[in-house]
């Protein structure tokens, strides 16, 4: 038998000490070996021989065993894989278990899918409305949102259920490149849709799906996780009435901004808000309209004030806002303040009440810097001033 026709070039040397070594005396031999048919196509040969001991009359004889065990090493090499990718997907869930925020979550699940598919471009879109908008992504070119009923992402989230193959068979696809050849796409529940592109055809196996699912599986509950997570913190620091930030709150917001203009060297001013006569409207009306007033005082406020300024419910009828990089600017927002509570007043009916605000005002001076506690204090004596004032020409 030629062995050149079954062993490939590379194990040549090896064959030839082994047969050096039966001459030898050496009865046995096994070991495997790379080949290819007539097709070009790769084989992977086990090869077994054993000396027979030869009788009276017969020569020692050897017995030669070949056979083609290909498929038992593709099957061996896939296990391997699928080993290694089940490890990166237990890493990936660890990590979208520390995130915080659904950007966090959505980069992260994105970095873990790169070590488990071979893809070229990965995307994971939330809804946000009637939108499907990329939150994460990885590749060349960024993904663009799609409306709703727009493209093979939403296709997937509507049937919810996985699409996979070549990009061809779905007409609905909207690819960004058109390299691009091969698809998973993967609903996240409702939330949203995981997928993953390559330029290859028939890049992924049913076990790279399945692995996508496990992911989106995963991703799911890290985004209601991150969701729930935001809520309670948003029940925490808001009051329930107004909806506005609550006084726990503050504490915090004070000590961020003091330390940003104590970096920056810029003034922030505080100003506390008090509703004049307030009393007479749960009198006359009861504490039902009362905390409707509040409610609609609360969005008077938050209408009138810049986007970056930040408002609590410092108190019962109370008010405070903090400025950011304002200083003398402050009157001018209570001045805005009183004549949009001014006109809310004629359009509500409650003028004739004598309803109006009282204004104490503090500025943080990077000149002569005070504490978050000091500040509070300055601002409140101020509103004092201006209530005595008030007192005292009616």
């Amino acid at each position: 038998t030629n062995l050149d026709k079954v062993f490939g070039p590379e194990v040549k040397e090896v064959i030839k000490e082994e047969l050096v070594a039966l001459g030898e005396g050496k009865t046995e031999f096994e070991g495997e070996g790379i080949n290819y048919d007539l097709q070009g196509n790769r084989l992977h040969i086990y090869l077994r021989w054993t000396v027979l001991p030869g009788h009276e009359d017969t020569l020692e004889r050897v017995l030669v065993s070949i056979v083609d065990v290909t498929d038992r090493v593709k099957a061996e090499e896939r296990v391997r894989a699928l080993a290694d990718k089940l490890v990166a997907l237990h890493l990936a869930v660890q990590s979208l278990q520390r995130c915080r925020t659904l950007e966090e979550v959505c980069k992260a699940a994105v970095d873990g899918a790169s070590r488990i598919l071979d893809f070229s471009m990965c995307s994971i879109g939330l809804v946000q409305g009637d939108m499907l908008v990329p939150l994460a992504f990885t590749g060349p070119v960024k993904p663009r949102p799609f409306k709703r009923g727009e493209s093979l992402a939403w296709k997937t989230l509507e049937l919810g259920k996985t699409m996979w193959g070549n990009i061809d068979n779905f007409p609905e696809a909207r690819p960004v490149n058109k390299r691009l050849c091969s698809v998973i796409s993967v609903p996240i529940a409702d939330l949203g849709v995981f997928q993953a592109t390559s330029t290859k055809p028939n890049a992924f196996s049913e076990d790279d799906v399945r692995l996508a699912e496990i992911l989106a599986g995963h991703l799911r509950e890290e985004i209601q996780r991150v969701q729930l997570e935001e809520q309670l913190r948003e029940q925490a620091i808001r009051d329930p009435l107004t909806g506005l930030y609550n006084r726990r709150h503050l504490t915090e917001v004070l000590g961020r901004e003091l330390e940003r203009a104590r970096r920056y060297g810029h003034p922030f001013a505080v100003m506390i808000v008090d509703l004049d006569n307030f009393k007479r409207v749960n009198d006359r009306f009861g504490h039902l309209k009362g905390d409707e007033v509040l409610r609609e005082v609360a969005k008077l406020i938050r209408t009138t004030v810049r986007e970056s300024d930040l408002v609590f419910r410092y108190g019962g009828d109370e008010f405070l806002i903090v400025l950011p990089e304002t200083d003398g600017g402050a009157k001018r927002v209570g001045a805005r303040l009183r004549r949009a509570l001014a006109r809310w007043c004629k359009e509500a009916g409650l003028d004739a009440l004598g309803f109006g605000l009282s204004i104490g005002v503090a500025t943080w001076d990077p000149a002569a810097p005070l504490s978050a506690e000091e500040l509070l204090r300055k601002a409140d004596k101020a509103l004092y001033r201006a209530k005595k004032r008030k007192r005292a020409l009616a």
